[in-house]
């Protein structure tokens, strides 16, 4: 017969409480959210969350606390459809849940392009989440436009290793650079594919002449990701006013 007497558990002090949640949590770091339809989809952390999070207000907001902190939040935004998805009511950066995604703390932001969409609606949410939340690790991995086609054609290959169009001029790509430039930031990576603009040639680990966006190279490198030094690229392209922290000169 089961016993009647439940454990005390907010009796007990919150240094011990957090270090029993830390171990009653899912331990997958990484949570990989993507578009799916017209919704996104957190990819599966575990049923006992879920549990935990329904238990009372208390427990819901000690439990939360640890689980957004202590996970890196990798969000697939490489499709067109996904921001519309993403931005959806109740979706992760729609107004609904901006108390939410504040907690997070690592992010990584997988794009394909550039553009307005980035600009005008992930931006501002990402902006947000650095200065009203706890968002203090940001990775940005930048995939190559038409990656899935690339080989399938020369004129279309010669376009993805040739002249980048003035992107780093563009007010999308300076949004990036004031985004990865914000100093409230701890941690900050700008990852690049492979198969990428001869933009990033100059500002990528490794670069040398026969850079891996080179015809030759790109069969063997297309799905390696390189380590772009993004603090060159923000001296070297970005309009961005530089924000000192009180008591720096």
């Amino acid at each position: 017969m089961a016993s009647s007497k439940h454990f005390p558990f907010f009796s007990l002090p919150g240094e011990l409480r957090e270090v029993i949640l830390r171990y009653a949590l899912p331990v997958d770091s990484v949570c990989t959210i993507r578009p799916y339809g017209q919704h996104a989809i957190l990819e599966e952390v575990g049923s006992l969350l879920g549990d935990l999070f329904v238990v009372n207000y208390q427990m819901y907001q000690e439990a939360s606390a640890i689980f957004y902190r202590q996970r890196r939040f990798v969000v697939d935004v490489s499709s067109r459809r996904a921001y519309d998805e993403f931005t959806a009511e109740h979706e992760l950066f729609s107004l609904q849940l901006q108390t939410v995604r504040r907690r997070i703390r690592s992010l990584t932001i997988i794009l394909k392009r550039i553009g307005g969409d980035f600009e005008q609606k992930l931006a501002p949410v990402i902006s947000d989440m650095i200065l009203s939340g706890e968002l203090r690790n940001l990775q940005f991995q930048l995939l190559s436009p038409g990656m899935d086609t690339v080989f399938q054609s020369r004129p279309l290959l010669a376009r993805r290793s040739g002249v980048s169009a003035d992107l780093e001029h563009t007010p999308p790509f300076q949004r990036l650079l004031n985004l990865v430039a914000d100093p409230d930031l701890e941690k900050v990576e700008i990852c690049i594919a492979g198969v990428h603009l001869r933009l990033w040639c100059a500002f990528h680990e490794g670069s040398r002449q026969d850079c891996p966006c080179s015809e030759r190279e790109m069969r063997v490198n297309a799905q390696r990701w390189l380590k772009v030094d993004w603090k060159r690229l923000v001296e070297t392209y970005g309009h961005v006013q530089k924000i000192l922290r009180i008591g720096e000169r």
